[in-house]
């Protein structure tokens, strides 16, 4: 049992892509056009469950999509540029420029399977949520988490 008591509040794709293990080196290259490369994460587990977190700011509605390749999680979205306030219509030259926009994609390496039927992802305040329950409720794993 995940636990959320409240419903999803992202329509979610969820794709699971069967493949060879010979195939998955290239499943996994990252798609054209050009992606935004840091997006910072949190990922972590329980007895029960997995949880990952994404730092998006200003999330694109319904351009989500959760794609399951192998042992592997794939998060794709997009997000929004932050429109400069203008003052008296003038160009705004920035000096720093750390907030992102564009497309943006996510992997994540899942130590055991999750039920694929029991995935939820949630968006507030700039964060997208994403928990897994795992499918045997093993004892939290003891790996190192690889992601691209």
């Amino acid at each position: 049992m995940l636990p959320v008591k409240r419903e999803p509040c992202l329509p979610i794709q969820i794709e699971r892509m069967p493949i060879a293990i010979e195939q998955l080196p290239a499943v996994l290259q990252v798609e054209a056009p050009a992606i935004v490369s840091h997006i910072l994460a949190n990922f972590g587990e329980t007895t029960t469950y997995f949880e990952v977190q994404l730092l998006v700011g200003n999330l694109i509605e319904n351009s989500v999509r959760i794609q399951l390749v192998g042992n592997w999680l794939i998060v794709k979205g997009a997000i929004q540029p932050i429109e400069p306030i203008e003052q008296e219509k003038e160009k705004i030259y920035w000096h720093v420029c750390e907030i992102v926009a564009g497309n943006f994609e996510k992997r994540f390496f899942l130590p055991q399977e999750i039920d694929e039927q029991k995935v939820v992802a949630y968006y507030k305040a700039g964060i997208l949520s994403i928990l897994l329950l795992k499918k045997n409720n093993k004892q939290i794993t003891d790996t190192v988490v690889q992601y691209l």
